[in-house]
């Protein structure tokens, strides 16, 4: 009887342990494939009409596990899941001249596989004006996405200090728009050639007029008469009611065009 009794205790013991071991053992992970996500678009993509856009997250292979996909979208940070099975999940933007959208991929991670991130993370849609034949379009965004700054043309002395106004749009809101008319005749007044006034110049304006974190960053958008455009990207002080030249604006005459202005735009 004393050896049936230890060979029944060997019998338990052993299936304790055994069971012990399958319970502590890791899930399998594949850990030697490596599966890329990504945007099926990236950089800047000029959107026409109000159709919206669509940007799809794409994985480069199906995979058996989840994939958590962590992102920034207009500058608030999400997290999605893209289920087992799936190797894709679409974003569906609003378009329409003045509407931006920007989406950025910051980390990927599968549950039991071996998942980073591709080359393709970011991309930004923005709705630019129509171009026009008799004037330049523009769009002045800042980081607040709020009407927090007046956008127009203005002179400036060599240190900077605002001396007059030349042109604006005074429709509200934001995006703020501003045309510049080919032949000069601004809306607060006509515009001088930049020779006219040296040493002084000309240049973009944004007037603060509301409270805005300091810096606050600004995206300037110029669309010409033949659809090219320029993007102008910086920053401004806090400082209320103060005029902040943010883009140079040479004007001469334009000798094709007799009676017309030829504008150039460079940072400053």
């Amino acid at each position: 009887m004393k050896n049936i009794y230890k060979i029944k205790l060997f019998l338990i013991t052993l299936l304790v342990f055994s069971s012990c071991a399958i319970n502590d053992d890791d899930p399998v992970t594949n850990v030697t494939k490596v599966t890329t996500a990504q945007l099926d678009k990236a950089g800047v993509v000029v959107t026409s009409g109000i159709a919206g856009e669509t940007v799809n997250i794409t994985l480069s292979s199906v995979l058996d596990s989840d994939t958590k996909i962590e992102y920034n979208l207009n500058g608030s940070d999400e997290t999605i899941i893209l289920p087992a099975g799936t190797s894709s999940y679409a974003f569906n933007f609003p378009t329409g001249t003045g509407i931006a959208n920007a989406i950025k991929l910051t980390s990927a991670a599968g549950l039991y596989n071996n998942v980073i991130l591709g080359d393709d993370t970011s991309v930004t849609f923005i709705g630019l004006p129509d171009p026009s034949p008799t004037s330049i379009e523009l769009l002045a965004f800042n980081e607040t996405g709020v009407d927090n700054f007046w956008f127009g043309l203005s002179e400036f002395d060599p240190s900077g200090n605002w001396v007059t106004d030349y042109d604006q749009n005074s429709a509200a809101g934001h995006p703020r728009p501003m045309s510049i008319p080919l032949n000069g005749n601004g809306l607060l007044g006509t515009i001088p050639n930049s020779a006219s006034i040296a040493p002084n110049y000309l240049a973009l304006n944004l007037f603060t007029q509301g409270t805005v974190p300091n810096p606050t960053g600004y995206t300037i958008y110029i669309v010409m008469p033949d659809g090219s455009y320029q993007v102008f990207e910086g920053s401004v002080p806090s400082t209320f009611f103060a005029d902040n030249p943010i883009v140079g604006v040479n004007v001469v005459d334009d000798p094709a065009n007799p009676g017309m202005k030829k504008y150039t735009f460079s940072a400053l």
